[in-house]
């Protein structure tokens, strides 16, 4: 049993690590969006095609409506990832004694945050897409935020296993 629940918490670092990765990759680069000539749009920035950026405000244009709402719960999915991820390597070090719940329940509102953002970047721009008529290109940085909600999601289900075998 205690090979089992070593095997699972170092997983679910593992996997919470990655999540965070992803999701502090997403945040800080400017490739959430491939747009006209070659230029890429972030969260915070936008590049054109010779690599030059300059910041994205908030009602600079329509298409950066609702902005502040993603970036938020991006934020807020990082900070939540980071003390998950600290609260399951001091449960994996026995630091602590944080049982295996908590730490799953910070990996499951991570995730939710993780979804929150994602989703409404992805209705945001579609429906910018649609109204303008355009295709939207997605960049590797929104694939990047999508990727670390699964990360997240099962590393939070992996350590409510494990309080759950726990109490049994």
């Amino acid at each position: 049993m205690p090979s089992v629940v070593t095997a699972a918490t170092s997983l679910s670092l593992v996997l919470g690590i990655a999540s965070l990765a992803f999701l502090l990759s997403a945040v800080c680069t400017a490739a959430w969006v491939g747009e006209e000539s070659g230029s890429t749009s972030g969260l915070w920035q936008k590049c054109d095609g010779a690599g030059d950026c300059s910041n994205v405000y908030i009602g600079q244009s329509i298409k950066y409506k609702h902005y502040e709402m993603v970036r938020g719960f991006s934020v807020c999915g990082c900070a939540m990832g980071l003390l998950a991820v600290v609260l399951c390597t001091l449960s994996f070090f026995s630091k602590t004694k944080v049982n295996a719940g908590v730490v799953g329940t910070a990996f499951v509102v991570q995730a939710f945050f993780v979804i929150t953002a994602v989703a409404l970047f992805t209705s945001i721009r579609s429906n910018y897409g649609a109204e303008q008529n355009i295709d939207v290109n997605w960049g590797y940085s929104f694939i990047l935020g999508w990727t670390a909600f699964p990360c997240s999601v099962i590393a939070g289900a992996l350590m409510m296993g494990l309080d759950t075998m726990k109490k049994d």
